[in-house]
C-alpha cells in the first residue's frame, strides 16, 4: 500500500530545510517500509518507492533474516544534483546514511553517471540494511563492496531480480588491470567519514574483492591475486 500527496519540505523534516529548496512541490510517499519525501515528479516519486520496497524484500532474502523494521526508514530523495550539494555542502558524494539512536535517515540525490537506475538509492539502503541486520561488525571494505554489489540489482520481473553483474566504468578497468592483491584491497584505509565518502578506487577494489567472493569462478577470479 502506497499514499502520496504534496507537502512542505519544512513540516516533514525541518532540519533539512533550506531556503533554495523549501519552494520545491515536495511529495510524501509512504510505504510499509519507507517514509519517503522527494521533489521528484509524483510518478517517478512512486517508481523510486516500488523499486525500494522490492530491493527491500530481495536484500532480505540474501541476508538471511525475517527481522522487520520497527518503523519505516524516513528517506529524503533530491531530483537535482545542485539542490543536494548546496544542502548539504558537499559535491564530492551521491548520497548517505545518518543513524542515530532513535531513527535512521536516508538522503541522496540524483543517478548521475549511474549505470543503472536507483543505483544510489540501493548501495545506500544497503548500508542501513547490514547495520540494522548484521549481527557482525564488518569491515568496511566489506560494507562499501557490498553495497556496490547489490546496487547492480535489476528486477527483471515481480519475482526475480539479477545482482551481480560486474560495475564496468574506467576507474574499474584501471584497478582490474593493474590486477591488485587481496591485501591491498583488505589493507586499504577506509575511512567512515561521509564528507571523504567517494575516493577514486575506493569502491572499486571494494566492490571487486566482494565480487570475487560472490563469484570466484568467472573470469573475474582471474583478476585478483591472493
Amino acid at each position: 500500500m502506497r499514499r502520496c500527496y504534496c507537502c512542505a519540505l519544512t513540516a516533514c523534516l525541518p532540519c533539512f530545510a533550506s531556503a533554495s529548496i523549501a519552494d520545491h512541490q515536495w511529495c510524501r510517499i509512504t510505504t510499509p517500509h519507507f517514509d519517503l519525501v522527494t521533489d521528484l515528479e509524483p510518478n517517478n516519486g512512486i517508481e523510486l518507492a516500488k523499486a525500494l520496497e522490492d530491493f527491500h524484500r530481495m536484500a532480505l532474502q540474501l541476508l538471511n533474516t525475517d527481522r522487520e523494521q520497527v518503523r519505516p526508514l524516513r528517506v529524503l530523495a533530491f531530483n537535482n544534483k545542485d539542490d543536494f550539494r548546496e544542502t548539504f555542502g558537499n559535491n564530492r558524494i551521491a548520497g548517505f546514511m545518518k543513524p542515530s539512536f532513535q531513527e535512521h535517515f536516508l538522503v541522496f540525490g540524483p543517478d548521475e553517471g549511474a549505470r543503472r537506475r536507483f543505483q544510489v538509492a540501493f548501495h545506500e539502503y544497503t548500508h542501513y540494511l547490514l547495520r540494522r541486520y548484521s549481527s557482525l561488525n564488518l569491515p568496511i571494505w566489506f560494507e562499501e563492496g557490498f553495497a556496490v554489489y547489490l546496487s547492480t540489482a535489476q528486477f527483471v520481473s515481480p519475482t526475480r531480480a539479477v545482482v551481480g553483474q560486474p560495475v564496468v566504468r574506467p576507474s574499474s578497468r584501471r584497478i582490474l588491470n593493474r590486477r591488485p592483491r587481496v591485501s591491498q584491497i583488505l589493507d586499504e584505509r577506509y575511512t567512515v567519514d561521509w564528507s571523504r565518502h567517494v575516493l577514486p578506487g575506493v569502491y572499486e577494489k571494494a566492490w571487486a574483492l566482494v565480487h570475487f567472493l560472490y563469484h570466484g569462478e568467472n573470469a573475474q577470479k582471474e583478476a585478483i591475486e591472493s
